[in-house]
């Protein structure tokens, strides 16, 4: 359920509702940290592909004990959080699917500037796994446009989880969860306007 007051992304003007709640009870009700727009194409001919908004279980979230560019990390690792994408026109499920696979690889090879922590052969295969499932779960028609869809990383069930609520998914692979939400904190981040927007909404919890 989406509430009825929203923001609006000043780029695209899709809303976003404030805060969200999913029929699964492990779910707490998620509060709108931040949103951008994400962008494909180079220069002049770049288009508005979606708005991206991180969503947050806030409650009795005391962050003043955290330093500033690390607040969004905690949340990521310690509560249950989420990405809402809304697509502007008709996008594409394989270009979506790609992204994450491409996201997580990424991740799983340490090319950020955060090295990946060490990883046994064991479990770089059961992450590989893991990654081959995310991207059987995304089915190939387009998502129609401004038709929202979710992945949800929650820390409350061993092992932690990461659902897609849309089609009824979910991996249970704690580092998948936590390295897909990340990655939309890192260099090269699929929105850089989403990423200022929650680093600045974070610093006001």
């Amino acid at each position: 359920m989406e509430s009825k007051e929203t923001e609006v992304d000043p780029a695209t003007s899709l809303p976003f509702p404030k805060t969200i709640r999913f029929k699964s009870p492990e779910t707490p009700p998620l509060t709108l940290i931040g949103l951008g727009v994400h962008t494909v194409g180079v220069s002049v001919l770049k288009v508005q592909a979606y708005a991206v908004g991180f969503y947050a279980d806030t409650h009795e979230a005391d962050l003043r004990g955290v330093a500033e560019n690390l607040r969004v990390g905690w949340l990521i690792k310690n509560r249950t959080v989420a990405i809402r994408l809304a697509p502007t026109r008709y996008a594409s499920f394989n270009h979506l699917r790609d992204g994450f696979v491409r996201a997580l690889q990424g991740r799983l090879a340490g090319a950020d500037t955060t090295p990946t922590p060490s990883l046994s052969v064991e479990d770089q295969i059961s992450i590989n796994d893991s990654i081959g499932k995310l991207k059987a779960l995304v089915p190939s028609p387009n998502l129609q446009g401004r038709t929202p869809f979710y992945l949800v990383s929650s820390p409350f069930v061993e092992p932690r989880k990461m659902e897609i609520p849309p089609l009824d998914g979910e991996i249970r692979r704690a580092w998948v969860g936590v390295q897909f939400m990340q990655a939309y904190f890192k260099s090269g981040a699929p929105s850089a306007a989403m990423k200022q927007s929650v680093q600045e909404g974070v610093n006001k919890l």
